[in-house]
């Protein structure tokens, strides 16, 4: 029992250490700058035990941009990190980058003042060893540019131009003595090592805390010093550049003045510059340079004598000409010319398409007008074409003695194919500007035909048509007004004069589309007009014989009557005269049997019931009635064929078959 109860105690007291040792130095660890300090334990190092694990506290910096810089030795015998956290190795672990370049040696990492305190944790120890340790804080850029100064300082040095041949010149030596072609390249390599120099220098600087600007530190001015002198190499290098460059250039251009025009910016750009070149060494150059400016006029004239296109001229004259004026020089009457017919092209050739540009924008507007046009609406669009044609370019009569010139000849060409499309678009908008009013009195009135042959006979105005595309569709519906009124109105003939009017106009603006939905039209109106004849025309024969079916006097008469015939006799069909007898026929047909068989079956019927009935009631007259329809009938009923012979006294009967004619009537 006992044994048990002090297993229990053991594994309680067990699980209450701590997995990492706590290291306190003596004295405590300041994060003050003071260079290096030893960590000691009291006055010996620490030592630390084979497979333990420890961990130190480091408080955190008075600033930001701060590095905790930590030299051990035998690190490699130890797997270590700095975090900003710690809870005896419970959670996440946050590790701090070691920014070092030799980490088996020295460590450095970046912190600041976010946090109290930072945790240097000893992971693992293989063996056990003395810690030997020393901690320093730093300002990044500090650290950074002690660690670099050197270097840089290095750099400076062995990228800098000899400048002793270059400030003698035109005294100790001559542009001849200097290998330009090497120059330049040796040079370019020179300005990308300091501007890598520079680079390292600005992110330093981007790190600088306000406390120190200004002020005495050692390091700080070693900075100022160093970055002033890389600032001032690079200015010189420039323009160093810019002269070996334009040397070189000027010398591999000899007998090739095409290579000799590639290199006139870069001379426009040193001569500009001459304020940044000692005056003996500009001096030489410009009266190297100046010889071979010559030869350009006669190469730049060739290049324009051979072109026959209307492209823009790229050359460089402007440059050539700002190159004298840049050198103080008073520029050559051939150079003033030639650039002055250059710039003068150049602004007529691009004036042309601007102002060609704006036409068409003009036009395109013009076109894509949605609504119909007012009064006044082309008066505007006349003002506004006529102000762009005034500012037209002029053409070759400004070129001088480059208007011969086949570039020349294909521009005044161009402004003039330019001025006729202006005249065309002008008399349009003029022709069109005289026929809106018109046309809109027509459209107020509904006269859209008049309105399309307005259109259709006025030349020039063909831009018009998408505008008034709608017309097409509202004479069609106009004309199919009309028809469908006249039908309505039982004007049969005018309704046919009007379909036939509609079925033969072609006066449409765009007849190719409109054409479908016109015959479309003119079918269904057909038709109506076809069945609506048909059926008035045996609607009237049905009432007739319902309203003379008792008629008993002068019955011969009614058969004559124009009830049995069409209400119209159509002499037009847009489905063709084949068909349209066909249909009068089938009418025909049917009022005739109306006429032959169903009105006297229906009235003999009907009169030979009341005569049966009550033969005293106009029994005579009845008889005679149903006589003079049994005359008329031409169906095969055989009992109204027989009530029919009854009544008639001139019919012949079998007096002998008195049992199939049981009565005979006078």
């Amino acid at each position: 029992m006992k044994v048990k109860i002090l297993i229990l105690l053991t594994s309680i007291y067990l699980a209450g250490c701590a997995a990492y040792k706590e290291l306190k130095p003596e004295p405590e660890v300041s994060s003050i700058e003071n260079g290096y300090i030893e960590i000691k334990d009291g006055g010996d190092n620490f030592e630390l035990d084979k497979d333990k694990k420890y961990f130190m506290k480091f408080p955190a910096p008075s600033d930001k941009n701060f590095y905790l810089v930590i030299n051990v030795d035998n690190k490699d015998l130890m797997k270590t990190y700095l975090t900003p956290y710690f809870d005896d190795g419970k959670g996440q672990i946050i590790k701090i980058e070691d920014e070092s370049a030799d980490p088996l040696k020295t460590c450095y990492y970046p912190v600041d003042n976010s946090v109290q305190n930072f945790y240097w944790v000893i992971e693992s120890v293989q063996y056990d060893i003395i810690l030997n340790m020393d901690y320093r804080y730093v300002p990044q850029w500090r650290y950074k540019f002690e660690t670099k100064y050197a270097r840089l300082q290095e750099t400076l040095l062995n990228n800098t131009v000899d400048r002793v041949p270059y400030n003698g010149l035109g005294t100790t030596t001559k542009l001849a003595d200097f290998d330009f072609g090497n120059e330049v390249t040796k040079t370019k390599e020179m300005t990308a090592n300091l501007e890598k120099v520079q680079a390292e220098l600005n992110e330093i600087e981007s790190i600088f805390p306000a406390s120190v600007l200004n002020t005495n530190d050692e390091a700080y001015q070693n900075y100022r010093n160093i970055k002033k002198q890389v600032e001032d190499e690079l200015t010189f290098q420039k323009n160093y550049q810019a002269f070996v460059n334009v040397m070189d250039k000027e010398k591999v251009s000899r007998r090739n003045t095409a290579a000799l025009d590639e290199a006139v910016p870069d001379i426009l750009t040193l001569f500009q510059n001459k304020d940044a070149y000692d005056t003996n060494v500009f001096a030489e150059t410009k009266k190297t340079i100046l010889d071979r400016l010559p030869e350009l006029v006669p190469y730049y004239e060739k290049k324009i004598a051979d072109k026959r296109d209307t492209s823009p001229i790229n050359l460089n004259t402007d440059e050539l000409e700002k190159a004298y004026q840049a050198a103080g020089e008073t520029v050559p009457g051939n150079v003033a010319e030639l650039n002055k017919f250059v710039n003068n092209f150049n602004t007529q050739l691009q004036n042309l398409k601007n102002t060609e540009a704006e036409l068409d924008a003009i036009n395109e507007s013009v076109r894509n007008q949605s609504e119909m046009p007012s009064n006044t609406y082309f008066s505007g669009i006349i003002t506004k074409v006529g102000r762009l044609k005034y500012n037209m370019p002029k053409g070759n009569s400004s070129f001088g003695k480059y208007a011969n010139y086949a570039c020349s000849q294909k521009l005044s060409s161009d402004i003039q194919t330019l001025n006729y499309k202006f005249n065309r678009s002008l008399d349009g908008y003029r022709s069109a500007d005289r026929i809106v009013p018109q046309l809109n009195e027509y459209k107020t009135n509904k006269q859209y035909s008049s309105m399309i042959r307005l259109l259709k006979q006025t030349p020039g105005v063909e831009f018009l048509t998408d505008t008034y595309k709608s017309l097409d569709k509202l004479s069609i519906d106009k004309q199919a007004l009309e028809v469908r009124t006249a039908m309505n109105n039982a004007n049969w003939a005018g309704a046919e004069t009007e379909l036939k009017s509609l079925h033969l106009d072609q006066n449409f603006l765009r007849p190719a589309v409109i054409g479908s939905q016109k015959a479309q039209t003119v079918k269904v109106l057909d038709d109506t007009l076809s069945s609506r004849v048909a059926r008035i025309s045996k609607q009237r024969a049905q009432k007739f014989v319902a309203d003379n079916i008792n008629t008993l006097s002068n019955v011969e008469a009614l058969y004559s009557n124009t009830a049995f015939t069409p209400v119209y006799n159509r002499t037009f069909s847009s489905i063709g005269q084949a068909d349209l007898e066909r249909e009068q026929l089938v009418l025909n047909n049917e009022l005739s049997y109306l006429k032959e068989q169903y009105f006297p079956s229906t009235a003999i019927k009907k009169l030979y019931a009341d005569f049966v009935k009550n033969p005293d009631n106009d029994g005579v007259l009845k008889a005679r009635a149903i006589a003079a329809h049994g005359d008329q009938y031409k169906g095969e009923d055989k009992q109204v064929k027989t009530w029919a012979a009854e009544c008639n006294p001139w019919a012949s009967k079998w007096i002998t078959k008195a049992k199939d004619y049981r009565k005979l009537y006078a």
